[in-house]
């Protein structure tokens, strides 16, 4: 599988000590993604992984900051010139899995029970992690990505 042989994802994962930006039920959305598109194995690659987990974030998550930390995992040193290239790949799969981007938490659910023994189970959001924020409480710079080379928040 993908998440256990790309550096950069395995990084991304180890990255994600609270399980913010790749929890459980978005990595399962991720799993979901990949056999609505149909892939063939030669497209279980980081881009697809990355804009199906940033499609997850799409449908998911109330807070929006969030999923802009995929951008310099997904897209490198120059990131934000290659940005809209990325959106335009993320809108592509969503149309190639037919606008089908609404994954239950029984499916989520099922597929957990099938990687019991894996990581990806284990990776359960705190509480506190969760929930809606409100966007006025935020600092400006709060939805500035930190990157591979920071800290995570």
């Amino acid at each position: 599988m993908i998440l256990v042989v790309d550096p950069v994802i395995c990084k991304f994962l180890q990255f994600d000590k609270c399980y913010i930006y790749a929890d459980k039920y978005l990595l399962s959305m991720t799993f979901v993604y990949f056999k609505r598109c149909s892939f063939a194995p030669s497209e279980y690659t980081r881009a697809n992984f990355f804009c199906c987990l940033y499609l997850a974030h799409d449908i998911e998550e109330d807070d929006e900051d969030l999923k802009y930390e995929i951008f310099p995992w997904a897209l490198g040193i120059k990131w934000r010139n290659k940005i809209s290239s990325f959106l335009q790949k993320k809108e592509c799969l969503w149309a190639r899995m037919h606008y089908r981007a609404i994954v239950g938490a029984k499916c989520c659910d099922d597929l957990l029970t099938i990687f019991a023994c894996d990581e990806i189970s284990k990776r359960t959001r705190q509480p506190h992690h969760g929930g809606a924020k409100r966007a006025y409480l935020k600092s400006p710079l709060s939805n500035m990505p930190r990157g591979p080379k920071s800290a995570p928040r």
